[in-house]
């Protein structure tokens, strides 16, 4: 089940932007106590995810190009949308559209305000990443999904074909089973 915080709905979280672009049928829920991992309103179990979406209903952004990143919570079954968080897209100025190695540095000098960003996350979902910028990630705990070759089918085929709820819940799982 899918639920969204509300306006009136206390939480233990990090203020977030906006809820545009947010998959729909999302409801209130309460907030969420400070996890044995510290991260702030989480309860033990329960994981953080940032997911690069223009549409908010498929995994539809490359990491480098985002302009935000919804942010959700997610025991593998529940999600809780807790909003989006602004960034700059650090590698949109690559014009020739390839996602080869080409402009993929590890992001830190344009990409460090991304990293900023993410930084209380365990995971991020996007269509696709390049390796300096996975490297990046994973050098601060941050694991990327995407729907390259190199994942798990199962996320593979969730941020391909499936929606950003489908594709939350199989990276909860994954990331549980760590």
């Amino acid at each position: 089940m899918m639920t969204q915080e509300t306006p009136s709905t206390p939480r233990n979280a990090p203020e977030e932007g906006g809820e545009a672009n947010m998959p729909s049928g999302i409801e209130g829920h309460a907030g969420r106590e400070r996890s044995a991992s510290g991260l702030p309103g989480l309860t033990e179990g329960w994981k953080r995810i940032a997911v690069a979406t223009r549409s908010g209903t498929a995994i539809d952004t490359h990491f480098g190009h985002a302009i935000a990143f919804s942010i959700f919570d997610t025991d593998g079954a529940d999600i809780v949308a807790r909003g989006q968080r602004p960034t700059f897209p650090f590698c949109a100025s690559h014009g020739d559209g390839e996602h080869g190695d080409d402009g993929h540095d590890d992001g830190i000098s344009a990409g460090q305000d991304v990293l900023t960003a993410l930084s209380d996350c365990h995971a991020v979902l996007c269509s696709r990443i390049g390796e300096g910028a996975r490297n990046a990630l994973a050098q601060r705990g941050i694991t990327a999904y995407d729907s390259s070759w190199g994942n798990d089918p199962r996320i593979r085929e969730a941020c391909t074909f499936g929606s950003v709820e489908d594709a939350l819940r199989v990276a909860g799982g994954l990331l549980a089973d760590k």
